[in-house]
């Protein structure tokens, strides 16, 4: 498989997985899920933004499974708002992959470097790499119900944040940090939680 294809194949990683495993039932969630989260292919750009158009699909797939607590909707229409912090490294990739679309009935709305002090409601915080060193504060700002904070730098899960987007094996992945969006009160999907390439901040059980 080429670097080129591999990027934008979450589906060859949940086919693998089920020749591990035998299982059936989740293995058929996760190629489902994994067929949903195929971002549009551009061969004509260059590696580094064709990985951004994938990381796009991701933005908007998450939304598909997530859910926000019910006081993050004003109303059954409202919009679900994509917010990015920092600079844009998407250049445009991000708009496309949402224009005209709907999750639930609720539109999807591109906002770029919101005010955590504002009235805008973002549902996904993407922080963008020119802001790593930022990070930290940002995500204390924006620590509140029915934000779901995404970043694709190192460290980013383990500085506070809810899904941290990686290249592994030249395939675009994601980390979850589990206490963090428990914390926002978001509903993560098994669904998602199967395909993550780890869940940290799992909550420990009692015997």
């Amino acid at each position: 498989m080429s670097r080129r294809a591999a990027v934008a194949d979450p589906q060859g990683l949940a086919r693998e997985k089920c020749r591990r495993r035998r299982s059936t039932r989740r293995c058929w969630w996760a190629l489902l899920l994994a067929s949903l989260l195929l971002a549009a292919r551009v061969s004509s750009e260059p590696l580094e933004a064709h990985a951004y158009s994938v990381k796009a699909g991701y933005l908007l797939n998450f939304t598909r499974f997530i859910t926000w607590p019910p006081t993050s909707h004003a109303s059954p229409s409202s919009p679900i708002r994509l917010c990015v912090v920092g600079s844009n490294p998407f250049d445009g990739r991000l708009e496309r992959a949402v224009r005209d679309r709907s999750v639930r009935g609720h539109p999807l709305l591109i906002q770029l470097n919101p005010s955590p002090d504002g009235d805008a409601h973002c549902h996904v915080l993407f922080v963008s790499p020119s802001e790593k060193k930022n990070a930290s504060e940002i995500l204390q700002k924006w620590q509140r119900p029915g934000v779901l904070t995404v970043g694709d730098f190192p460290g980013f899960v383990e500085a506070g944040g809810g899904i941290e987007l990686v290249e592994i094996d030249e395939l675009v992945r994601f980390k979850i940090n589990l206490q963090a969006t428990q914390r926002a009160q978001l509903l993560i999907s098994a669904q998602l939680l199967e395909l993550a390439q780890s869940v940290s901040g799992i909550p420990e059980t009692r015997p």
